[in-house]
């Protein structure tokens, strides 16, 4: 008796789909033409040197800003081509983690985790306590709900603001530069909650960093952006392996190689001796 085959499960759409972006600010090429995915339930890094347009592109998955060409697809909608309703509708299910933290200095740490439940829903008191004193949980400082914002350390304020994040349950949460200015134990605490509520929560994650060890830590994908493009993308392992001599210097902070030491010049005797003519 012939037996069917087994069900293949189809692969899942990317969460994220960016195709032919090209991004430009009065004459500087921000983005040309790139081409990226972010898979779902994934954590994917976007790494590249400062000022490549890595916090850009979170505003653009966002609809803070308009691509001047190409398309950024997500969950199935074109983000650029949605009405105001829409895009709001989209938005509050995407997570966002500030680089500054950005929590509100007059409400203290409850009532930060508990600003997005209050705004965008009709949930009563009582179970807004409960999920704020959750998701406090979940970072490690329910104990200190009733703290000012001018009360909490650097680290404890990416961490509310990370709480704040995750409160509505979001689909996807994107991390702006989360390490900048961490000490060591905070960034190891962030690492970790980055992962663990990745996986916990089912969520998609996009982190934007240029950490390079943090990153390759935790991210399942990565891309390596410059000068416009994608100049490298795989897993950690891949991006070890990589031929490119760009990518070795980044990810080892090396000195000189592709992106030289020296700003451009001309000889230095030549440059000495026109001084005593």
């Amino acid at each position: 008796m012939a037996t069917d085959p087994p069900a293949t499960t189809a692969p899942q759409a990317p969460l994220v789909c960016i195709r032919g972006l090209r991004f430009t600010r009065a004459s500087r090429v921000i983005f040309d033409g790139v081409d990226l995915d972010i898979p779902r339930g994934k954590v994917t890094a976007i790494m590249g040197p400062s000022g490549t347009g890595k916090t850009t592109l979170l505003r653009l998955i966002g609809g803070q800003l308009k691509p001047m060409a190409g398309s950024v697809v997500v969950d199935g909608q074109e983000v650029a081509k949605l009405g105001h309703g829409e895009l709001y509708a989209l938005r509050q299910r995407m997570g966002m983690l500030f680089q500054s933290g950005a929590l509100l200095t007059d409400l203290n740490v409850f009532d930060n985790v508990a600003f997005p439940l209050r705004e965008h829903t009709d949930l009563p008191e009582a179970m807004i306590r409960d999920i704020v004193l959750m998701k406090l949980e979940a970072v490690g400082l329910r104990g200190g709900h009733q703290l000012l914002t001018n009360e909490l350390s650097g680290g404890m304020a990416r961490r509310v603001a990370l709480a704040r994040a995750i409160a509505l349950d979001p689909m996807m949460v994107m991390y702006d530069e989360p390490f900048a200015g961490q000490d060591p134990i905070s960034m190891g605490v962030l690492v970790k909650l980055i992962r663990l509520l990745n996986d916990a929560m089912g969520l998609t994650s996009i982190v934007v960093t240029h950490d390079v060890s943090e990153a390759m830590g935790i991210a399942d994908h990565l891309y390596l952006i410059s000068d416009g493009k994608v100049v490298e993308q795989g897993s950690p392992a891949q991006l070890e392996d990589s031929a490119s001599a760009w990518v070795h210097q980044f990810l080892h902070g090396e000195p000189d190689g592709p992106v030289p030491f020296h700003y451009p010049a001309p000889d230095f005797f030549e440059d000495l001796m026109a001084g005593e003519q």
